[in-house]
């Protein structure tokens, strides 16, 4: 019988305690069969002539690094195609069971439909396997005039 090169280094790996990393990664907005984030919310409201942001991530247990990875304020004139106006970066919290924004007012142009666009991003605490997993989300959209 042959075996998979692969099965033999994992069954080693196993065995001798070496670490091992699992990543699961979607790109879909949150649903309750998310298994790190069991909580994603994002939204934005006029503000005049800016968009006021609020986003939070959560989990129901401490991880290693849980937060949001791209924060992006992205506007339209049709409700069909986007463009990033503003990107915020990246915003961490180590060791933690969550990471939000709160009403952050970022500056835009008026004469536009406007979204704050997130992906959540949340990497377990593990000794042998470490998990991850990202979740893209939207606000509702916007009119600044």
């Amino acid at each position: 019988m042959k075996r998979n090169p692969w099965t033999t280094m994992l069954a080693w790996s196993i065995c001798l305690g070496m670490p091992i990393s699992v990543s699961a990664s979607r790109e879909e907005p949150y649903d309750a069969g998310s298994k790190l984030i069991i909580e994603s919310q994002v939204s934005g409201s006029d503000g005049s002539h800016s968009v006021m942001v609020n986003t939070l991530t959560k989990s129901d247990r401490e991880m290693e690094r849980i937060g949001l990875e791209y924060v992006d304020i992205q506007r339209s004139s049709d409700l069909n195609t986007w463009i990033t106006e503003v990107e915020l970066g990246a915003v961490w919290m180590e060791n933690s069971v969550s990471c939000e924004i709160s009403d952050r007012l970022v500056p835009v142009h008026g004469g536009y439909y406007y979204r704050v666009s997130v992906t959540h991003y949340a990497k377990s605490q593990g000794r042998l396997f470490s998990d991850s997993e990202r979740i893209v989300d939207f606000s509702e959209p916007v009119w600044v005039g």
